[in-house]
Order: C-alpha cells, then sequence, then structure tokens
C-alpha cells in the first residue's frame, strides 16, 4: 500500500475485499476482468492501513502484570507496575521502531467509506 495517498479496493460481497488501486474505476474495471455477466454489483472502499501499535493495549499489559504478580507475591503487587504516560509513550516509540526494523507492519488493511456500483 502506498503511505499517504488513498487507495481503493473492491469486493463483489461486500465481504472480501482487495485491491489497492489509485482510483475506484480502476478497482471496478479489476473486479469486473474476466467476469461472464455474472457480477451485477462492485463495492468500492477506501483501504484503511492499519499499524501493529493499533493491535497493542498497554492497560492489558499491565494488566496481566499485576495479576500474575499478585498471584505469586499476594496483595503487596496490587499496585504493580506503576507506569507513567511518559514512560507509555517512550515503551510505544521503542516498539513502533522494533516494528519497523523487523518489517512486522500489518500486510492487511480495513476499508472505510464503502461504495455501492451497480453493474
Amino acid at each position: 500500500m502506498k503511505k499517504g495517498k488513498i487507495q481503493y479496493c473492491y469486493s463483489t460481497n461486500e465481504e472480501d475485499y482487495c485491491g489497492d488501486f489509485d482510483t475506484r474505476e480502476d478497482a471496478i474495471k479489476v473486479a469486473l476482468e474476466g467476469d461472464s455477466g455474472g457480477i451485477s454489483i462492485v463495492y468500492t472502499a477506501e483501504n484503511d492501513p492499519k499499524s501493529f501499535t493499533e493491535f497493542l493495549n498497554l492497560d492489558h499489559i499491565w494488566d496481566s502484570m499485576m495479576e500474575v504478580a499478585r498471584d505469586e507475591c499476594g496483595e503487596v503487587a496490587e499496585d504493580f507496575p506503576v507506569v507513567s504516560k511518559e514512560a507509555e509513550k517512550e515503551l510505544l516509540e521503542l516498539i513502533e521502531g522494533w516494528v519497523q526494523e523487523y518489517k512486522l507492519e500489518p500486510h492487511f488493511y480495513g476499508v472505510k467509506n464503502v461504495k455501492k456500483h451497480s453493474i
């Protein structure tokens, strides 16, 4: 997917979208290639790129750590860990660098602004 530019995809069933096109028209054209008249509707949408950190919830990590610590050490671990917003921001930056270094960005996208095209 090209970053910073709206790209489009298509679906013939409004569930499974594919493609990375510059225009909705290009997406429709490819959707109809090889069709022998069976397609009567094509859906197009804007690709909605996803990032690794969109699926990362630090609160869940902290809760998990607290639960394990509490199970192991009792109530004395009730407030563990105490992490500032600044520390969370720094951790996210470190994770983003790690994701870039190891090329772990998602190779999928969501869709938004779906349009129905009758053929």
